[in-house]
């Protein structure tokens, strides 16, 4: 609860009734990132790169059948979202991202049976989330480095770029990530600011639409075999 205080400055507890008309206890809002991004200097700009990373995610995945492409295109423009939010308050909401699960279970269901996400593709997915979802649960759970908001959203991102093969969920969910944000946490370690509050988010996310996006180029150069 946030408590207003009398003009005189003192606080009321948030437990006492107001004695008067100058003092009044407003709810704190829980998940305070909806606000964060119904602004026009920040929902404009991202409703744009999100528009452009749905289509794009699309176009390039076109060949795996409508429902893929679709599904994925949906998925990366939400990813941007989330980055958005995560950078502005730090929070991955529970209120994306968990229906996610549901939603992108279905859809790889529905894949399977239209013949449009191959049983050995699906099982792979899931494989790939759960064992990306552990390993992320346990370096959260034993270092604290990471929040458990990027627990959930990295298990999704392991289920989708799973879908391609599990070392593209490998990369695109855990070691991409990881070395982007690497990349931001190392000099801040140097400068002295290891208490500093850092969103990992941002970093997961673009871990994962590098793999989404340009699923028939980055794989082939990771692993050397893009002119073979």
């Amino acid at each position: 609860m946030t408590v207003q205080t009398t003009p005189a400055g003192t606080p009321m507890p948030d437990t006492m009734e107001p004695e008067d008309d100058d003092v009044k206890i407003i709810a704190d809002i829980d998940e305070p990132w909806l606000p964060s991004i119904l602004t026009i200097e920040t929902g404009l700009p991202t409703m744009g790169v999100a528009l452009g990373a749905g289509l794009l995610g699309v176009s390039v995945n076109s060949g795996r059948g409508p429902l893929v492409a679709f599904m994925i295109g949906l998925f990366s423009a939400v990813l941007v979202f989330l980055a958005v939010i995560d950078w502005k308050t730090y929070r991955l909401p529970d209120a994306i991202v968990l229906p996610l699960y549901p939603a992108l279970g279905l859809a790889v269901a529905a894949g399977v049976a239209v013949g449009a996400i191959t049983p050995t593709a699906a099982l792979t997915a899931v494989i790939s989330m759960t064992a990306v979802f552990v390993i992320l649960w346990l370096i959260a759970f034993f270092t604290g480095g990471l929040g458990f908001g990027d627990v959930k959203l990295g298990g999704l991102l392991a289920l989708v770029c799973g879908l391609e093969s599990g070392y593209a969920a490998a990369l695109g969910a855990l070691i991409l990530p990881m070395i982007l944000g690497g990349l931001v946490a190392l000099p801040l370690l140097f400068a002295g600011r290891r208490k500093h509050e850092f969103a990992f988010g941002p970093y997961m996310v673009a871990g994962a639409l590098l793999i989404l996006l340009l699923p028939n180029v980055l794989v082939p150069i990771s692993r050397g075999s893009l002119f073979h």
